[in-house]
């Protein structure tokens, strides 16, 4: 059966800054229940897309650090090399059936209940959490280090997705995420640079986008620091340090492990 020529567009391809999509079958980030610790079943999924036709497949939302942790729900993680390693399997599958993988980034400031991490996330302004209200979750009220901490933790959370292979980045900036929290008065009731006016509320939410995303060239699987220039300031850096630590230390069953690259049959 011939195709109607009016959807010829659909199957055109497309530049998405420096990436070319073979065509305009865009499948957004989305909830399926594999996250990063079940490698096989997430590239199984998303290259059953590719392979089928889809031109650019994501993830679902992707925690970018410990402090955002929604545990016991299923979210992607890309906190450490383990995540790099686990959600490369999937950039590759992607790969090999000619499409773009993409990720969500994800922090979810004062509403992250941290029931595996025990972290605390930060917040513009310290509420309790009406997502999860019987939990007593609170955020941290930010300091300005705070905001440029949580910016350079968006910043290193996208270098690590370059060095899995990831071809495309989105900031979550709705869903009751950091972003969305400093714009809406409800949660941002700060009296500094950063609360009041629409343009006071909107400089945090903003300022992720305008971060310097510098090109990952370390290879997948090297060793690499932690620290690195993104963290601009002498908090961020401390902080960075102490979480990742204490996260290294984890060894709870859900804790990172080496990613099982089985691409023959992907197992979850």
């Amino acid at each position: 059966m011939a195709r109607d020529p009016r959807y010829d567009v659909l199957f055109e391809s497309v530049s998405i800054g420096p990436k070319t999509a073979r065509n305009r079958f865009f499948q957004t980030a989305h909830c399926a229940g594999p996250g990063s610790e079940r490698p096989g079943a997430q590239a199984a999924f998303r290259g059953m897309k590719a392979e089928g036709g889809w031109a650019v497949v994501f993830t679902e939302y992707c925690s970018i650090h410990p402090e955002s942790d929604e545990y016991p729900y299923i979210s992607a993680r890309i906190w450490d090399e383990g995540d790099v390693r686990n959600l490369g399997h999937l950039c590759d599958v992607a790969h090999r059936h000619r499409s773009l993988a993409g990720v969500q980034l994800w922090y979810s400031g004062g509403h992250a209940p941290c029931l595996e991490s025990r972290e605390t996330g930060r917040s513009p302004s310290q509420f309790q959490s009406n997502m999860f209200a019987t939990r007593t979750v609170y955020g941290q009220q930010m300091d300005e280090d705070d905001i440029k901490a949580v910016i350079d933790l968006y910043v290193e959370a996208g270098r690590r997705a370059a060095q899995a292979g990831f071809d495309l980045l989105e900031v979550s900036a709705g869903d009751d995420t950091v972003p969305i929290q400093f714009l809406e008065p409800r949660y941002n009731r700060r009296t500094d640079k950063y609360g009041g006016s629409l343009a006071n509320r909107a400089r945090a939410a903003r300022s992720p986008r305008a971060s310097r995303w510098t090109p990952c060239t370390v290879p997948r699987g090297s060793k690499r620091t932690r620290m690195d220039s993104s963290c601009s300031s002498s908090f961020a850096r401390r902080v960075c340090s102490i979480s990742w630590r204490s996260r290294s230390a984890t060894t709870r069953s859900g804790a990172r492990t080496p990613a099982r690259r089985d691409s023959a049959s992907p197992a979850g």
